[in-house]
């Protein structure tokens, strides 16, 4: 993501980044003549800082290749990952570095997609979430048609009592990289289709906001567009009505590419639209249209896919269950580990999942309703975002076994991204700092393994974290750690 318009570095505290990771903030630092390390990217240099990481260590890089199924060896070992063009990989170890898991579920590894219960792991943030005022729509506005039916936009899956576990994933979203600078300016193209009544929702929301607030500004949609080098910014989500598609990803996780696709395009078409009524609907001022037309992508990013990133921003796909769960309570309470390979620092991130439709007589949505009966009167109704969760842990140890399999599923792959963690537990690891760090950790571990002849469970830890302190990792917790969240 940091190649792919993800410019502003969610770092949390650069205390705890070392290793590989320090390195490339480094080397992007020194682009632009620092001796100091630089966290925002644009996403052409993060690009070629890592194509020279790989070139210089002798990676070779395959692009395009869609692995359909692995073959399995003896042990629980995979032997070859096979691919839609008819190749093979073979190796003695794996990592399986992708967002959604896609390795180690056709390995047959266990597996988590969505919320676990409250229950599950006694987390106090895993499950539908309570009412959260971050990022939440802070008026009431109608969220149905004439006819009774929720407007568009309006997708709800869960309306079970707070902590009760499902199926939902966050929302998603792109991170553009944007400019307001004419010498780079590349205009927002056209949504291939664009209904108008599609954005209701936000529409009513507009005129509610005049109303109740004097105004409308631009940042009421578009709340997190943040500097990230020179002119150019990073534009995420921020607020109730923004650009992540609440709903949109549900299916992302365990999709086939086909359909993976489609839900791609379902996003890309959905931030277009978002621009073309900000630009274009007589319900937002004309400064604030205009304004709005003032943003437009970067004319030097993305120039081989029409300036706009091939990469969507997975927040959160399949997570690996593996014999030991990293959970809320991990990076809390159980904070010091000693296998510790690296560390974490950020929030427990975890955007809205849904958007529940709420009675006149309820505060905060509780308790939601799915679908008022036929022939309710419909004034006064409301809608609430839920899923939003931001509570800082602290500085927290991350531990080696978060990477490992089941032992009696897999012993020969190791998972740096879709790590082995509850939803929550996962909101503070899916930072790109951290899968950095375990990235490293995860190379290391492998190397250790195929010397070894051993399984990645039984990897030396002591000599693992010899090698990364040696390669200049931090491992250990800063002298005076933050406060934990409550």
């Amino acid at each position: 993501m940091c190649s792919g318009g993800l410019g502003k570095t969610d770092t949390g505290s650069t205390n705890v980044i070392g290793g590989l990771a320090l390195e490339v903030f480094e080397r992007n630092g020194r682009r632009y003549g620092s001796s100091k390390p630089e966290y925002n990217f644009e996403p052409h240099v993060a690009e070629d800082v890592f194509l020279s990481m790989l070139s210089e260590a002798g990676v070779d890089v395959f692009y395009q290749v869609i692995a359909t199924s692995v073959s399995m060896g003896k042990g629980g070992t995979v032997s070859t990952i096979n691919n839609a063009s008819g190749t093979t990989f073979s190796a003695k170890a794996f990592a399986d570095a992708t967002y959604e898991g896609d390795l180690f579920a056709m390995a047959g590894a266990s597996f988590a997609v969505g919320r676990e219960s409250s229950a599950t792991y006694g987390e106090s943030f895993n499950g539908r979430y309570k009412y959260s005022p971050d990022n939440q729509i802070q008026t009431r506005v109608n969220p149905f048609a004439e006819n009774g039916d929720p407007l568009p936009l309006v997708i709800t899956g869960d309306v079970s009592p707070p902590g009760t576990g499902d199926k939902l994933v966050q929302a998603y979203n792109f991170r553009l990289c944007v400019t307001q600078n004419t010498s780079n300016f590349q205009p927002f193209p056209k949504p291939d289709s664009y209904d108008p009544e599609e954005w209701e929702l936000f529409r009513r929301y507009a005129v509610v906001l005049a109303q109740e607030k004097g105004g409308v500004q631009l940042r009421d949609f578009l709340g997190n567009t943040r500097q990230a080098i020179g002119s150019k910014f990073d534009m995420n989500n921020g607020g109730p009505l923004s650009t992540d598609c609440i709903g949109c990803s549900w299916a992302w996780p365990e999709a086939p590419w086909g359909q993976r696709a489609a839900i791609w395009s379902r996003h890309k078409q959905y931030h277009l639209s978002l621009m073309e009524f900000l630009r274009t609907d007589k319900s937002i001022p004309a400064a604030v249209r205009a304004e709005a037309a003032s943003w437009g992508l970067c004319a030097d990013e993305f120039t081989d896919t029409g300036y706009w990133p091939e990469q969507l921003y997975v927040r959160e796909g399949r997570r690996l269950v593996g014999d030991r769960v990293f959970t809320q309570n991990t990076a809390q309470k159980d904070h010091e580990q000693p296998d510790g390979i690296g560390c974490g620092s950020y929030n427990f991130d975890s955007h809205h999942s849904q958007r529940l439709v709420c009675a006149p007589d309820t505060k905060n949505c509780e308790p939601p309703s799915a679908q008022p009966p036929a022939g309710t009167n419909l004034t006064g109704w409301y809608f609430v975002d839920e899923g939003d969760v931001e509570i800082n842990p602290g500085e927290y140890q991350i531990p080696f076994w978060v990477l490992l399999p089941k032992r009696a599923e897999l012993t020969n792959v190791i998972v740096p991204i879709s790590v082995s963690s509850s939803h929550i537990g996962y909101c503070t690891l899916r930072l790109e700092p951290q899968y950095m760090i375990m990235g490293h950790a995860a190379g290391a571990a492998a190397a250790l393994a195929v010397s070894g002849g051993v399984a990645v469970q039984d990897v030396p830890v002591a000599r693992l974290q010899s090698i990364l302190r040696s390669q200049h990792a931090i491992l250990d917790l800063p002298s005076t750690p933050r406060l934990r969240g409550a």
